[in-house]
């Protein structure tokens, strides 16, 4: 019993291998055909939709009716969605209605074949008694936790917080294990929401992924289909990625400089974090508005890249760490700060009436030590 229970036990473990399970069922399948029906009956790797590239394993010709010339084919494939049928058990088991309609939905529709037999790699930090373990791993689709849509992903973004997040230095994970990774763009696989089909190409930014929920730092995700958008036309994945996240902010924060009244006319704005993703986009848009633009940087190199840009001038970055006074001189007409703490402060302090500044960041500090003072005299935002 004991070497039965071990043979049992090794092809379970033959069993468990998507790939290797799909070709015995194709093999017996197969074998199964040729017992039943003449040569004739049936065909193998068949196309059954016109326009479509897609194969069945086996397809039996069935008789035509009415005045059909050509003979209907009934697809007929081996593979058991084993990894769906076994979320759906587990949903069943938590008794949740909307977890369960996703992987029932998920089941019926099955997901292409080329995502079961090929599991995909993705960054994974791990929780452990030592502290945090990151790692690029195969994982299979069934460990991936379940939303309403599975995307092939193509590109993604290292950020600020994919990088807090993977050293620890940050409490940026809610969950463990997660992957990290808050942006990607890709092509939708598999869908049970009506936003979107199988091929429609997509992006994503933020909501939570790769924080709470498994992120753009992997071939495949599972993600609600509320969170990702149609990529634009004439965009492809490198493109969109290649703004990513740090592009998308630094564009919000432009647009509301722009819709408060911010003009060539006006003060100066000024950006800190000037050589990082989102104040690098941030110059390079309001450069393209016409807009004179003051680069705040702690790297003393960086003067060439950030005129390259678009700046005017170069600030050390010690000039706005200080701690301000409620009211300094009038500076800027409006601000794009990723820094926080005695930068934002400073930059309160010394906006024109009526500037406009956009906070977006706290890679200083997330502390802010300021006064009403300049809200109430100079009437900032």
């Amino acid at each position: 019993m004991q070497a039965l229970a071990v043979n049992v036990g090794d092809l379970k473990k033959v069993m468990s291998n998507v790939k290797t399970r799909g070709i015995l069922g194709e093999y017996q399948l197969e074998n199964i055909l040729e017992d039943l029906l003449t040569a004739e009956q049936y065909a193998k790797n068949v196309k059954t939709k016109e326009g479509s590239d897609d194969k069945v394993e086996f397809a039996v010709k069935m008789p035509a009716s009415g005045d059909r010339d050509k003979p209907l084919r009934l697809p007929i494939d081996a593979k058991f969605p084993k990894e769906d049928y076994e979320r759906l058990i587990i949903a069943y088991d938590e008794a949740v209605p909307d977890k369960i309609e996703i992987c029932r939905k998920a089941f019926c529709r099955q997901y292409p074949q080329k995502c079961a037999r090929h599991p995909g790699k993705a960054l994974i930090v791990r929780k452990t008694e030592t502290g945090l373990t990151s790692s690029v791993e195969k994982i299979p689709l069934a460990q991936i936790p379940v939303h309403d849509t599975l995307v092939k992903i193509e590109y993604s973004t290292l950020n600020y917080k994919d990088a807090l997040a993977v050293s620890g230095k940050g409490k940026i994970l809610r969950e463990y294990p997660m992957i990290p990774g808050i942006d990607f763009a890709g092509t939708v696989e598999q869908t049970s929401s009506d936003k979107f089909k199988p091929g429609d190409r997509v992006i994503l930014n933020g909501f939570g992924v790769g924080e709470k929920y498994w992120g753009g730092l992997s071939e495949y995700a599972y993600v609600n289909s509320d969170f990702l958008l149609k990529m634009p036309d004439g965009m492809d994945a490198r493109k969109a990625m290649s703004i990513g996240t740090a592009g998308y902010t630094a564009a919000l924060c432009v647009e509301e400089l722009l819709s408060s009244g911010i003009n060539n006319n006006s003060a100066p704005v000024v950006v800190t974090g000037a050589t990082g993703g989102v104040g690098s986009f941030a110059i390079a848009l309001l450069k393209q508005q016409n807009i004179v633009v003051s680069a705040v940087s702690g790297k003393a190199g960086a003067s060439d890249y950030l005129k390259r840009l678009g700046a005017s001038e170069i600030i050390p970055r010690e000039q706005l760490m200080r701690e301000a006074k409620p009211l300094e001189t009038q500076r800027w007409g409006g601000a794009v700060d990723t820094l926080g703490g005695n930068a934002l402060a400073t930059i309160l302090a010394e906006c024109h009436s009526g500037a406009t500044v956009t906070a977006c960041g706290l890679a200083a500090d997330f502390r802010l030590n300021t006064t009403v003072m300049p809200f109430i005299l100079r009437e900032s935002g």
